[in-house]
């Protein structure tokens, strides 16, 4: 399944219906779908997700750089309508600390027609769930390590110094792997313990 999007806007906010999965074979044609649809200096963006069936690490980080990007221009971005197993994702994988959320698009309409910048109240709003999706262990491992470096480099506010780089690429991927091989229960446990890894070797390799 491919994923698409559909525009509206309101007086004040630009709001992308976004259709179907988003996988890593189709990460980089929904970052092109979100450039094609807004302008480079849109006000406020909410992305719609009640139509999204599935997101991978690739997803998230399209969705990282799309929160840098907006949040260091002082510009709202959010997104709504999140589906259980999308919803659990976000908890899971710590995204839910970046992003704004809401229940639905008219929520974050008015939201941002308010000017309000608490994304704690946001995300209070949105009754977090546990959920369970298979597919996310298809991942390559690649796409965790990825997000983990960029979801850093969104928190903190820095980039991770080259020489540093590479060598977090690589142990937080030998960290993966041993996690992977060593886990024996159940889907949900490994996909929470798979993205805790990727945090804690990166902080490990940057003396944090």
């Amino acid at each position: 399944m491919s994923v698409s999007i559909s525009w509206n806007r309101t007086e004040s906010t630009l709001v992308g219906n976004v259709r179907g999965r988003i996988d890593t074979q189709n990460a980089a044609t929904f970052d092109d779908l979100v450039k094609a649809g807004s302008a480079p200096d849109e006000p406020s963006l909410i992305l719609d997700f009640s139509k999204l069936s599935f997101i991978s690490s690739a997803g998230l980080r399209i969705l990282l750089l799309l929160a840098r990007e907006y949040g260091e221009s002082g510009r709202t971005f959010g997104l709504c309508g999140l589906p259980e197993p999308v919803q659990g994702l976000m908890e899971i994988s710590g995204f839910i600390k970046i992003v704004q959320i809401f229940d639905s698009h008219e929520l974050a309409t008015r939201k941002s027609d308010e000017k309000s910048g608490d994304k704690d109240a946001a995300r209070d709003s949105i009754r977090f769930r546990e959920a369970f999706n298979a597919r996310l262990i298809r991942d390559k491992l690649n796409d965790i390590v990825e997000y983990a470096i960029q979801k850093h480099e969104n928190v903190t506010g820095t980039s991770i110094p080259p020489e540093k780089l590479e060598q977090a690429r690589a142990e937080i991927t030998v960290g993966l792997r041993e996690v992977s091989a060593d886990m024996r229960k159940t889907l949900q446990s490994y996909r929470e313990k798979l993205f805790y890894a990727a945090e804690v070797k990166l902080k490990e390799v940057i003396g944090e």
